[in-house]
């Protein structure tokens, strides 16, 4: 009986380093993911807290710039996001005149 009690033993003691090994390997792997996809992919707009789209940055903008203190002030609301409570205005106004249609040439 004793013989049966500890090979129990032994076998409920290699499942639980098993187990912890995964797990570790699991964590470890979340986090790898969660750092990769915590980086900005260049060329890519990312997203804001309320879903709009953030201005993509242009190496050759002509716009000049200001401090974000004086374009827009931010409150803490109760879910924690910030919200924008002053906007500039745009640089350019938007253009009246309807798009030219866009067309192409048929293939083969």
């Amino acid at each position: 009986m004793y013989r049966a009690v500890a090979q129990r033993q032994r076998l409920v003691s290699r499942i639980r380093s098993v187990s912890f090994v995964i797990g570790a390997v699991a964590v470890a792997a979340t986090a790898g993911l969660a750092a990769a996809f915590a980086q900005a992919i260049p060329g890519h707009a990312s997203t804001t807290d309320s879903g709009r789209l953030a201005p993509a940055a242009s190496p050759a903008s002509t716009v000049p710039t200001t401090s974000p203190a004086s374009t827009a002030t931010s409150h803490p609301t109760k879910a924690g996001r910030s919200s924008a409570t002053q906007l500039a205005p745009p640089a350019q106004p938007p253009s009246s005149a309807p798009a030219a249609p866009v067309t192409s040439s048929g293939g083969s």
